[in-house]
Parts: structure tokens; sequence; C-alpha cells
């Protein structure tokens, strides 16, 4: 049988080690040499906790680059936005540090897990990319849909797979 390229490539799992070398050296945003792998790998824990399928697995990571380039001093939303995941004021109603990489991924990996379930009632394709494009954009309603970083995380698993072969 004969698998189309695409869906190979779709469906290529990257191992954590290889996510880990291939954010900071794929992120555009990122201070290369400030980037820290043990908290990279914590953040891959946190999704591994918090049950996100491993062919998303890399997710934080790639939000952290797109949102951030790995910086905790990052601001955006004219002010309003700062840390790894640029989580606004809002988020620190639930205790979080936003400036804390390890506290804003457990909020936000948790807030993604728990709207997986709104996703799959809303008859979302792929209910996991559609919570973690809900709560990338913010409290704008619901649409399904995938975020930049999915995408993003995408291009670094084709990269990995290249380098792999």
């Amino acid at each position: 049988m004969i698998v189309p390229l695409v869906m190979v490539m779709m469906t290529f799992a990257a191992t954590p080690d290889e996510l880990v070398d291939a954010a900071p050296k794929y992120c555009k945003n990122a201070a290369k040499k400030v980037v820290d792998r043990q908290l990279l790998s914590k953040l891959l824990e946190i999704e591994a906790q918090n049950g996100v399928p491993g062919r998303l697995r890399g997710m934080t990571l790639a939000a952290a680059c797109h949102e951030s380039g790995f910086s905790r001093d990052a601001v955006g939303d004219n002010g309003k936005a700062i840390g790894w995941f640029q989580l606004h004021p809002w988020w620190e109603r639930y205790g979080v540090d936003r400036r804390d990489p390890i506290s804003s991924a457990n909020a936000w990996v948790a807030r993604i897990a728990a709207n997986v379930k709104r996703a799959k009632k809303k008859k979302c394709s792929d209910p996991w990319v559609s919570a973690w494009a809900y709560v990338a954009s913010g409290p704008k309603g619901w649409r399904c849909r995938a975020p930049r970083h999915w995408t993003l995380l995408k291009k670094w698993k084709r990269k990995i797979a290249r380098e792999k072969r």
C-alpha cells in the first residue's frame, strides 16, 4: 500500500529530545543561546500530564516560539500580554504568574484540555486543535479552526523528519 507523503508528514511523531533540539534551532524569534533545554523539556512533560495527544506534542514550544521567542520579558498587545505565552492580565485571577513559563504553561495547557469537550460538542473535526486555537486567541468566540502555532509545529516536525533521512 502506498501512503501519500502528506499523510506521512502529518502523522510523524518527533521524540521529546528532537522537539527540544528543534525549538530553538527553528524558532526565528528566539535568542538561540539563552533557550533553556531543561525548561523546554518540562513544557513537554506538562503536555503529557494534561493528556495532549502525541501528534500535538510540542504545542507549548511552538506557541512560546511564536508568541515571545521564548522570552519571559516579551510584551505585546499594547502592554497587556506578557511572558512566553503572551497571557493577558485576566489569567492572574487564576493564580498564574504570566512571566513564569511553568506556571503559564500549566494553566494554558490545562485550559486547552478543558475545552476539548466543548470542541467535541461543536463537532469540530479536530477537537484538540480547535481547543488550542480557542485558548490561543482569547475569549473572542468559538470557531473550529487551527492556531498559527499548529502550522509552525508541523513545519518543525517536517524538518525533523527530513533530517532523519
